[in-house]
């Protein structure tokens, strides 16, 4: 596959959406369009689409998403709670945590921002949250009512650390627990812009810094004697890493331990690191030296530092977004997808949403699998059985993904769907192996889903208005029962 400057798949072929065909004589559109869905390797086309199935909705400002090891999902609120969300979707009245007498969301950066249960939880009922009071980050345990699973004791409060926070943007604030059973906390640059403090390079503050800590060792908690700079008294011994900007969201793979950071970039480059299971820690990621592969700001910097690049990095663009998202190495339902995970990820500001992995020559592919640019994505979230969760900030809403192939993934329960005229003018004709009750979703060449109207369905017989489509190929998926239908049709204006 090729791949542009940003490290995107892009195909040799020059995409349809750049050839005007309603300018051409019909029989050069046609060959054009038939090359593109004959000839066009498969690997040119995203192999699996997502769609956001609404799964709960009436929530304030959702910024973080964890799970207890059972079927409840807990939403964090940025105004200082957290919610419960039952497996049927319902959000169940009252709060499992409310300490907004303590969290100050006065800005659009600071608030409750992060959750993690104790990998134990069940037997200790503790976890941690990470929030913003006036002018600190405080990371806190707290425990459930050993009466009352769904109510938290907020006067359990027990601080672990707290950070100053120079400015009121850039505090990252999540929190995970590693498959080691150490806290792993982000601590952004300290913030304003472009890290005029250099704090991310400075080994003596925690800004700009993933830290890991003992929890059960000690109070407040111990340095892990194999943490990189532990006897190096330049450095403090809470530091993993170092040289990040503003970590909003990382998270472990849950198969392999891998740590995922997605760092939000300052002018242009958003970017996304992988630091393997079996890492020392250590890394320095750049910030503020490099932002993605390019020189910031090297005034205070060594550049014959050993810094650690980035295994992806986006530029800042209409199309792309400005603000990334991290999420989840996804390991379900898709055939394949347990033995090579996905990283699947979004941005804020445009809503798009990729998938990273590696190929079998061990490079990293990123595929764009939708896109729905009316949300502000803030935070991805795990379920205990690995399902993902994606949490509409504004909206107020939580979202349930679906995953579904589209083309080169292959799996028994997917048929090939005859659709006809093909190519098509205004309706076509699926036909399908039953008469029960269909649901179609058709894709772009961008993995973007498009409105569709479905005009008739009689018996095995389905009619779909495409009229409205701008001409190219396209993908259909049509699930029916347990059985799902791909195809492709292309639509040609007039012929």
């Amino acid at each position: 596959m090729w791949t542009n400057h940003d490290g995107h798949p892009q195909s040799p072929f020059v995409p349809l959406s750049g050839i005007k065909l309603s300018n051409m004589p019909v029989f050069i559109r046609l060959f054009i369009l038939q090359v593109a869905l004959l000839l066009i390797p498969s690997d040119a086309y995203p192999q699996v689409a997502v769609e956001l199935v609404e799964f709960a909705n009436g929530l304030a400002r959702p910024v973080s998403i964890a799970h207890a090891g059972d079927s409840r999902l807990f939403i964090v609120e940025k105004r200082g709670t957290i919610r419960i969300v039952g497996e049927n979707g319902n959000v169940k009245p009252g709060f499992f945590l409310d300490i907004r007498n303590r969290v100050d969301d006065s800005a659009s950066e600071k608030g409750l921002l992060g959750l993690a249960f104790h990998p134990d939880y069940m037997q200790n009922g503790f976890f941690y949250v990470n929030y913003t009071n006036a002018n600190e980050t405080v990371v806190a345990r707290y425990s459930v009512d050993a009466e009352n699973p769904d109510i938290a004791i907020a006067a359990s409060e027990f601080i672990l650390l707290t950070q100053s926070q120079p400015f009121t943007n850039h505090n990252a604030g999540d929190i995970h627990f590693g498959p080691d059973g150490y806290l792993y906390i982000g601590f952004g640059d300290g913030g304003s812009a472009g890290d005029p403090g250099n704090r991310s390079q400075n080994p003596m503050t925690w800004l700009g810094k993933m830290l890991r800590i003992d929890v059960d060792g000690g109070e407040p908690y111990l340095v892990p004697e194999d943490n990189p700079f532990v006897g190096d008294p330049t450095y403090l011994p809470e530091i993993w890493a170092t040289g990040l900007r503003n970590p909003w969201r990382f998270s472990f793979d849950r198969l392999t331990g891998d740590m995922y950071i997605a760092d939000v970039g300052q002018n242009e480059w958003e970017e996304i690191h992988v630091q393997p299971a079996d890492s020392p820690g250590g890394e320095n990621y750049g910030w503020r030296c490099y932002e993605g592969f390019e020189q910031f700001n090297v005034s205070q910097c060594d550049l014959n530092t050993d810094f650690t690049e980035p295994v992806h990095v986006y530029r800042h663009s209409v199309e792309n977004g400005c603000s990334i998202t991290g999420g989840f190495v996804y390991r379900s339902q898709i055939p394949g997808f347990l033995a090579n995970g996905r990283y699947v990820y979004t941005d804020f500001c445009s809503g798009q949403i990729w998938m990273l992995y590696r190929d079998e020559g061990q490079n990293w592919i990123n595929e764009p699998i939708g896109k729905y640019d009316e949300n502000e994505f803030s935070a991805f979230g795990e379920d205990a059985d690995g399902e993902l969760y994606l949490a509409a900030l504004f909206q107020g809403k939580l979202y349930k993904l679906s995953f579904s192939t589209l083309d080169g993934v292959q799996s028994n329960s997917v048929s090939k769907l005859e659709i006809s005229p093909n190519p098509a003018q205004g309706r076509v004709v699926a036909l399908l192996n039953s008469s029960a009750p269909a649901t179609v979703s058709i894709f772009n060449q961008m993995g973007e889903p498009v409105s569709a109207t479905v005009t008739d369905q009689d018996g095995e017989r389905l009619t779909i208005d495409v009229s409205s489509f701008q001409d190219g190929v396209y993908f259909v998926r049509i699930m029916q029962n347990e059985t799902a239908y791909l195809g492709r049709v292309i639509k040609l204006g007039s012929f």
